[in-house]
């Protein structure tokens, strides 16, 4: 079924910006095969100003105790900030029970979907990452993440003796799609750069005397470090930029 061209985004730009690649320390692994879908594992990092949201196969390797996520097999999607605030919202409504699938398109040629697992014939939740082909009339790739409703759990009313209690799995039968909501919020949060700019404020008294400190050894062995009237966090006054100053000073 085609979804139309009408519903993907196909602007990009390059503008040949370097930036680092993050992984994030939240990540899920389902290693049981249901029905005719073997285990899998979601993860995800950050890259060029996007999130990256990645699934692949498990593989047995040689040596390890357990299967280990199949990279050269993994479908991955690119988040901006917009998308991943409305997938996080549209999580929220089918936690709640208010809709049994939702999703969103990313990119020019990707589709991620959250349903209850029933179109793929499974009572678990399971996320969907489909590639379509270039004019959108059918999938080239697709790879599902099956929920764990039955791996998360609390312990009520232990018995010390008996060294027992009462195992809630129903409350944490959502674990994985409430941390993967938790990842698409901070993400989308932390792309205001509000947080950036705290850190950097916070810290400017710190690498401020810092560079004196590295400045005044400098000039003491007679090396020129190109700092001299720029040791004041974020411009010089060479270049007619602003100089911090303390309350006291103002």
């Amino acid at each position: 079924m085609a979804l139309g061209q009408s519903v993907f985004n196909r602007n990009s730009s390059n503008t040949g910006k370097k930036t680092i690649n993050v992984y994030s320390n939240y990540r899920m692994t389902n290693s049981k095969d249901v029905g005719q879908y073997g285990g899998s594992s979601m993860s995800f990092s950050f890259w060029q100003g996007t999130l990256k949201l990645s699934i692949a196969p498990l593989k047995v390797v040689s040596g390890q105790d357990y299967p280990m996520p199949d990279r050269e097999h993994e479908v991955s999607a690119y988040l901006k900030h917009t998308k991943a605030n409305i997938l996080a919202k549209e999580i929220r409504k089918f936690m709640a029970g208010e809709i049994q699938s939702t999703g969103i398109t990313t990119g020019a040629q990707t589709f991620i979907t959250i349903s209850d697992g029933s179109e793929f014939g499974l009572t678990q939740p399971v996320v969907c990452i489909r590639k379509l082909n270039k004019d959108l009339s059918a999938v080239e790739e697709e790879i599902l993440f099956i929920c764990r409703t039955d791996f998360h759990f609390a312990v009520h009313n232990f018995d010390v003796e008996k060294f027992d209690g009462d195992k809630d799995f129903e409350s944490y039968k959502n674990m994985d799609l409430e941390d993967l909501t938790v990842v698409l919020e901070e993400y989308a949060k932390s792309m205001t750069n509000a947080q950036a700019y705290a850190v950097h404020e916070t810290a400017q008294y710190v690498n401020s005397s810092m560079l004196a400190n590295i400045e005044a050894i400098a000039d003491k062995l007679g090396v020129s470090t190109g700092m001299s009237g720029n040791s004041n966090y974020g411009g010089s006054e060479s270049s007619g930029g602003f100089k911090r100053a303390s309350l006291d000073d103002m």
